[in-house]
């Protein structure tokens, strides 16, 4: 009879554990973007860069914007940055700019930003960006966290995680216009 109870309790704790890790796993999913987020408009927003200037999304319509959320403490945010400032450059004919979203300390993001010549406007989260993530389509507010913008101002693209280098060159390429 012991055995009996053993391999029953087993059992029960098995499926409590499954169940729990399924509903975790829905829980923690992030929601896929709405059906037309291509031609959703975008959220304007303004936020103040480091030097405490107030800065509106709106400032870069008509070209097209890689903006991207993280902080100075979440490591593969730190190694994106690189590729943004990479990607910036090569992309420089479309007009590309990338803006950082820093969800972080002022003084954190000064030195990060000076030690490692941040070549892109980076702006500081405010008690609001946390909802904007979620507005953006990032329910969790989870970073990284990035939104492409076409020159219209609609949203290309979204991704939360960070970025492979052929990923978004390939995203990237798919913002310029069809040459003849």
């Amino acid at each position: 009879m012991p055995r009996c109870r053993t391999a029953l309790s087993i059992v029960v704790v098995a499926g409590v554990a499954l169940a729990a890790g399924y509903g975790a796993a829905l829980w923690w999913r992030p929601a896929p973007p709405p059906a037309d987020a291509s031609q959703a408009a975008p959220v304007d927003f303004t936020l103040k860069d480091l030097s405490g200037r107030p800065r509106q999304l709106s400032e870069w319509r008509g070209r097209p914007l890689l903006l991207n959320f993280w902080a100075t403490w979440c490591a593969p945010c730190r190694e994106e940055i690189p590729l943004f400032m990479d990607m910036q450059k090569r992309h420089a004919a479309t007009g590309l700019q990338v803006v950082g979203v820093a969800l972080d300390q002022l003084r954190d993001v000064e030195d990060f930003v000076a030690k490692f010549n941040v070549s892109y406007p980076v702006l500081l989260a405010d008690d609001g960006t946390l909802d904007l993530m979620r507005r953006y389509g990032n329910p969790i507010a989870s970073l990284p966290y990035s939104v492409i913008f076409r020159a219209d101002g609609s949203i290309a693209h979204r991704k939360l995680g960070a970025f492979r280098p052929a990923e978004l060159e390939q995203v990237l390429a798919s913002l310029a216009p069809n040459q003849p």
